[in-house]
């Protein structure tokens, strides 16, 4: 529901920017868990988001099919790993704990995190692309 309404937003949008002349549009929203996010994200205690600049020259992309992973079994470069870490993190986190360091940043705990738990990614500018003023 949540992304399908964001998928109509995300035409309409696309649409007014390429009568502008401007080329790739950044999808994003609540990351897809086989037709479960809605239900994930609504159970969910927390609702975590991940508020991000821009997507860099990914045209075509929907950031919400992204795994975090090449090889399935870590995360795939800084971005992911920092990511993965703060998920876990937050949602692990207790009145009267934390988890630690070293099982936030544990490989395996940290794919859980990418490709089970319920957040969402929120690319501030939509048009893809590296630095620019737009």
């Amino acid at each position: 529901m949540i992304n399908t309404k964001l998928d109509e937003l995300f035409q309409r949008w696309r649409t007014e920017m390429e009568k502008d002349g401007v080329s790739g549009f950044s999808e994003d929203g609540l990351m897809y868990r086989n037709g479960h996010e809605d239900q994930l994200w609504n159970d969910s205690p927390r609702k975590i988001a991940f508020l991000l600049k821009e997507n860099n020259n990914n045209d075509g992309e929907d950031v919400r099919a992204w795994s975090g992973s090449i090889n399935g079994y870590s995360p795939n470069g800084l971005f992911f790993n920092r990511i993965a870490a703060w998920l876990y993190g937050i949602t692990y986190l207790k009145d009267t704990c934390y988890p630690s360091i070293a099982d936030a940043f544990n490989s395996s705990n940290q794919m859980k995190a990418l490709q089970e738990l319920p957040y969402a990614y929120v690319n501030v500018k939509k048009k893809v692309g590296w630095t620019s003023c737009l």
